[in-house]
C-alpha cells in the first residue's frame, strides 16, 4: 500500500497548514477532554485526528519510534499505543524527532507514516491523518454464496454483514438473502475490512457459522465469492468474554487473575468448591443468578450474559468427574479439562444434536487435546498427580459407527502424544490433532468425548471441537 509521510514539523509549520496551529494552543483550550489527569511521568499527550471529518480516533493502535532530524533514520522503537475514547494516549518522550505510524483502514498494514518533533515546552500533540487514497466514495460490492457440496449459487440465502473498526472488533451492518441467483449486490459499502457470517443450514449455532473477510475500496474488485461449508458444531470458546474474569459470584472485583479453573457440574452448573488451587467462580451458577435478580444486583444482566453464552454452545456436561473450564493465556489456548479421580469413571462433555443434518450422512469429528500439561510460573508443567499419558476416549450416540479394523464400533481411543512418550513426540505445549469419521450418523447423532482410561486418576484438555458433514 502507498505510504505518506507527512513532515510537519512543528517548529517549522508553514502558512498553509492552520488547520494544524490549533495544537500550539493552551492544552485546556485545545483538548475535548480537558479534565484528564496529566501524571508527571506521562508528559506527553498524542491526539489522533481524522483531518477529513474531525472525529477523535479512539481505539487507534499507533507504532511510535524516534527518529534523526531528517526523517531518514530510525533511531529507537518506543513502542505500539492504543487510543483511548477521547483518541489520545499519553508517553513520557524527551525532546526530539519521532514517527507515528497508522493503518487508515483498521486491519490494514500501515500506510500513514507521521513525523513530527517533540518540544521540551509543549504537552500536546494532535496528529492529523487522512486516507492516502482518497478512497472516500462508497462502493457497491457483489456477494455471491456457493453450496460446497454442489458447486451451485444458494439462492435465498441468509448472511450477517460486519465491519471491522478499530481495536479489532466488528459492527454488524445487519442481515442480508442473496436473490434466486445466489448474489446480492450490497450498496454503499465505504473503504475498510469486512467480514460475512453464513451458516449452511438455518438453525445453526453461532459458533458454527462459516466466516469470510473481505475488502472494500477503489483498489478491490469489490465482487467476491463465498463456498459455505456445511459445519454442524463448534465450540472455539468464541462465546467467552475475557472481561468475565474480573468479577468472582460474589460480586467482588478482582483485579489480579488466579488459577482460573472452574469447575462444573453434570448438568453445567458451576460446582461449589473444586479441585482448581485459587479456583475462579466466573461462570455463575444458576442461584447466583436468582440471588443477583432478586437483589437488583449491578452484577445480574452479566450474570445472565455468562450463563446464555455458556448455554449457547449446547454442550452437555455427563461426567461422573470434574469438568474443568481454563481461560488460557498467551501460552495455552483455552480450553476444557477433565480432571478424573480414581475409580471408575462414566460420562465426559457431549455435543448437541444437529437436528437439520441429513437423515443419514457421514461425519467428521475433529478436536485439539492436550494430555494434562498445565503453564504455571512462566514454564510448562505435567500435573504430578494425574497421568502423563492420557488418550482421547471417542463415543457415538444417538446413530452411526467408527471402522476400526474393518469392524463397526461405536466407541474408540485415539492416541494424544506427550513428551514422555518413547521417543518424546512434541512440546508439553503442543496440541494434538485428533480426527475421526462417524460413518452413517444421523441427525440425533451425539459425540461424547472422554478419557482413554476411565479407571486411572488423570487430566485431560480439550478445544476447538467440530463437526462437519463429509461430502
Amino acid at each position: 500500500m502507498k505510504k505518506i509521510i507527512g513532515l510537519l514539523w512543528l517548529a517549522v509549520l508553514a502558512s498553509g497548514m492552520l488547520a494544524f496551529s490549533g495544537c500550539e494552543e493552551d492544552l485546556d483550550v485545545e483538548r475535548k477532554n480537558p479534565d484528564v489527569n496529566i501524571g508527571p511521568v506521562l508528559d506527553r499527550i498524542i491526539a489522533i485526528v481524522d483531518n477529513r471529518s474531525g472525529e477523535r480516533r479512539s481505539g487507534e493502535p499507533v507504532v511510535l519510534k524516534q527518529i534523526d532530524a531528517q526523517g531518514e533514520e530510525v533511531i529507537s522503537e518506543i513502542g505500539q499505543f492504543t487510543t483511548d475514547a477521547s483518541g489520545e494516549f499519553e508517553v513520557k518522550l524527551q525532546t526530539g524527532y519521532y514517527r507515528a505510524e497508522f493503518a487508515y483502514i483498521p486491519g490494514t498494514e500501515p500506510d500513514i507514516l507521521y513525523d513530527f518533533e517533540v518540544k521540551e515546552d509543549k504537552i500536546y500533540y494532535q496528529v492529523l491523518i487522512e486516507d492516502p487514497d482518497g478512497d472516500f466514495d462508497p462502493h457497491d460490492v457483489t456477494v455471491t454464496l456457493l453450496d460446497a457440496k454442489t458447486g451451485q449459487s444458494m439462492a435465498k440465502k441468509d448472511f450477517y454483514l460486519y465491519q471491522m473498526v478499530r481495536g479489532g472488533g466488528y459492527d454488524s451492518l445487519g442481515h442480508y438473502t442473496t436473490g434466486e441467483d445466489g448474489k446480492l449486490v450490497v450498496e454503499d459499502l465505504y473503504k475498510g475490512t469486512y467480514r460475512i457470517k453464513a451458516a449452511y443450514y438455518p438453525q445453526t449455532r453461532a459458533a458454527a457459522y462459516n466466516t469470510f473477510d473481505f475488502a472494500v475500496g477503489k483498489k478491490e474488485a469489490n465482487a467476491y465469492s463465498f463456498t459455505v461449508e456445511p459445519i454442524l458444531f463448534v465450540d472455539d470458546f468464541s462465546w467467552w468474554n475475557p472481561s468475565w474474569n474480573l468479577i468472582n459470584t460474589s460480586g467482588v472485583l478482582q483485579s489480579v487473575k488466579v488459577a482460573p479453573w472452574y469447575t462444573y457440574n453434570p448438568d453445567g452448573t458451576l460446582a461449589n468448591g473444586g479441585t482448581g488451587k485459587g479456583q475462579r467462580c466466573d461462570m455463575p451458577r444458576q442461584s447466583d443468578i436468582d440471588k443477583a435478580i432478586a437483589s437488583n444486583s449491578e452484577w445480574k444482566d452479566e450474570y445472565i450474559e455468562r450463563r446464555q453464552a455458556l448455554d449457547s454452545t449446547g454442550l452437555q456436561f455427563t461426567a461422573t468427574f470434574g469438568i474443568l473450564l481454563y481461560t488460557g493465556n498467551d501460552k495455552c489456548l483455552p480450553c476444557w479439562a477433565m480432571s478424573l479421580g480414581s475409580g471408575p469413571i462414566t460420562g465426559g462433555i457431549k455435543t448437541a444434536a444437529c437436528p437439520e443434518a441429513p437423515a443419514t450422512f457421514n461425519m467428521k469429528v475433529s478436536v485439539l487435546a492436550n494430555p494434562g500439561h498445565i503453564y504455571s510460573g512462566n514454564e510448562w508443567t505435567i500435573e504430578a498427580n494425574f497421568r502423563n499419558n492420557t488418550d482421547v476416549g471417542i463415543w457415538i450416540e444417538g446413530g452411526g459407527y467408527f471402522l476400526d479394523g474393518g469392524q463397526q464400533v461405536t466407541h474408540m481411543v485415539f492416541d494424544n502424544p506427550t513428551i514422555y512418550d518413547t521417543p518424546p513426540i512434541s512440546a508439553p505445549d503442543h496440541w494434538n490433532k485428533i480426527e475421526a469419521m462417524v460413518y452413517g450418523a444421523t441427525p440425533q447423532t451425539q459425540i461424547l468425548f472422554t478419557g482413554g482410561d476411565l479407571t486411572a486418576r488423570m487430566r485431560l484438555l480439550l478445544t476447538n471441537i467440530r463437526l462437519e458433514e463429509a461430502y
